[in-house]
C-alpha cells in the first residue's frame, strides 16, 4: 500500500511540475512564421503594485 502511494505521489508531482508545454512552442513558432511577430516582454505586477493602484 505505501509503495502504491509513493508511486501515485511521484506521478502527481511529475505531472504538476511547471514547465514549458509543447503548445507554448507551437504558438511561438506560429506567431513568428505566419505573423512575423516577435515576443514582447511584460512586467508582472507585484501584490503591492496591485493594492496601491487598483484596490484603493
Amino acid at each position: 500500500m505505501i509503495a502504491g502511494v509513493t508511486k501515485i505521489g511521484a506521478a502527481v508531482a511529475i505531472t504538476a511540475r511547471p514547465g514549458k508545454f509543447s503548445s507554448d512552442r507551437t504558438i511561438l513558432e506560429y506567431a513568428e512564421q505566419i505573423w512575423h511577430a516577435k515576443p514582447v516582454s511584460i512586467k508582472m505586477l507585484s501584490r503591492d503594485d496591485v493594492k496601491g493602484k487598483f484596490l484603493q
